[in-house]
């Protein structure tokens, strides 16, 4: 058995923890050999010479998974062929694709695929409706090597993004800095995915009047590092993950949480969608259900002391160690979903 995945683009995110990194344990694991593909004229020779062995005879023995794609056009026309010629296909989706691209695309793929695998319980219950052979696979990250110990001397805020995704900074704008900004506590809040020299600015000009706010601009990291991307995490005492309450929130699978978490940080978040499977009140953070709870939270792990502090590190790595979204744990789920097709 192979595994066949088919990327919806070079970059994202989800292309890596959902595809790279589940791909290369389950490898690693179960000794499982795959194939990443993209909708590139490299990936498009290799593809082309894949349908002419389907077009020879259809392939009931390996697995084909469609990863995201939402847009109609010639990379959908192709899928849609393999999907014909193949026993074993699978959709995954970890966004609300059907409310961000092509609803058609999206649901065509749902229901004519053999499964569908899905990073958040609403999208669960949204595929489900259409296709029963639907399976919740939380995105998961490998496990850091470097992680949380104790509180800087600084009480430090932070948040990991893209930031010029919109849905981002409307949260932030929307919900967190207006809160932040009239703090009369010593803050320094770490932003790490500003790439844009406007957007640095923007923030800079929005808490300058803030004379508690030290703020910290964290640019350019290379997402594909893993070591990099941590070790930014670890200078946080607290991550946040602040949500409107939209349809396409509720549908996220809760990963900034899982990173501060897997690095011993504890988080303070919405309570919206998948937030509240993440987050125990009291043990790795808080979640915060009205602006309120926000300010309550913020002071209390400011004041904390140390030793407290720690306990809580320790509680957000240890959780991570054992949970659905540490990669080892989740390639095995994985792995049991591809033998039932």
């Amino acid at each position: 058995m192979r595994i066949y995945y088919f990327a919806h683009s070079t970059k994202a995110p989800s292309l890596r923890y959902r595809g790279k990194y589940l791909l290369e344990e389950v490898k690693h694991r179960f000794g499982i050999e795959y194939a990443i593909l993209y909708p590139t004229g490299y990936s498009f020779v290799r593809i082309l010479s894949l349908i002419f062995q389907l077009l020879i005879r259809r392939d009931n023995k390996n697995i084909y998974i469609i990863q995201k794609v939402s847009l109609p056009g010639l990379y959908f026309n192709v899928l849609t062929f393999i999907v014909k010629r193949v026993e074993k296909s699978v959709y995954d989706i970890d966004d609300a694709m059907y409310e961000i691209r092509n609803k058609n695309v999206v649901d065509y793929l749902i229901t004519h695929c053999k499964g569908v695998t899905v990073g958040s319980e609403n999208l669960k219950r949204y595929c489900q409706a259409r296709n029963p052979n639907t399976f919740l696979l939380t995105t998961a990250l490998p496990c850091p090597y470097t992680v949380k110990f104790s509180k800087n001397k600084l009480f430090t805020i932070g948040w990991i993004g893209l930031y010029t995704a919109q849905e981002h900074q409307e949260n932030l704008k929307m919900l967190f800095f207006p809160l932040l900004k009239n703090f009369i506590l010593p803050i320094r809040f770490v932003l790490v995915g500003i790439t844009s020299d406007k957007a640095e600015r923007e923030v800079r000009e929005y808490f300058k009047a803030s004379p508690y706010i030290e703020l910290s601009i964290i640019r350019n990291i290379d997402w594909e590092n893993e070591d990099e991307i941590n070790a930014a995490l670890t200078r946080f005492d607290v991550g946040v993950m602040p949500l409107v309450d939209t349809v396409i929130n509720r549908s996220k699978s809760a990963f900034k949480l899982k990173q501060y978490l897997a690095c011993g940080v504890p988080a303070l978040t919405s309570d919206v969608g998948d937030n509240s499977q993440f987050i125990k009140d009291g043990e790795n953070g808080f979640l915060c259900k009205t602006e309120a709870d926000w300010i309550r939270y913020i002071t209390y792990f400011s004041n904390i002391k140390n030793n407290e502090y720690q306990q809580f590190a320790r509680k957000s790595h240890s959780g991570f160690l054992t949970s659905d979204f540490n990669m080892t744990k989740n390639a095995r789920l994985f792995e049991n979903f591809i033998k039932q097709l």
